[in-house]
């Protein structure tokens, strides 16, 4: 299964077998990343003086960025919470 902000991707599979803690392990990694993007980002446009130099553009780009990373973050924390419970 494949998720961003915009879209869900799933692909059965003839069997439908799982290897669990591969998965746990990939999302958790996936988790972390992306936790550390948002960071940055959430830094970079809480700093008053990057906002007031870089073009609106810039600002909305990153907002927009922002917001599907937090949608994504979201829909893999649930799949993690599934395969974990």
């Amino acid at each position: 299964m494949r998720s961003t902000a915009e879209f869900d991707l799933r692909i059965p599979y003839a069997e439908e077998t799982v290897d669990v803690a591969a998965e746990l392990a990939r999302l958790k990694k996936e988790i972390e990343g992306l936790q550390k993007a948002i960071a940055s980002k959430e830094k970079q446009l809480g700093n008053e003086t990057f906002r007031s130099r870089a073009p609106e553009k810039i600002i909305r780009e990153m907002e927009e960025v922002l917001a599907g990373q937090r949608v994504e973050l979201g829909k893999m924390v649930s799949r993690k919470g599934q395969l974990e419970g």
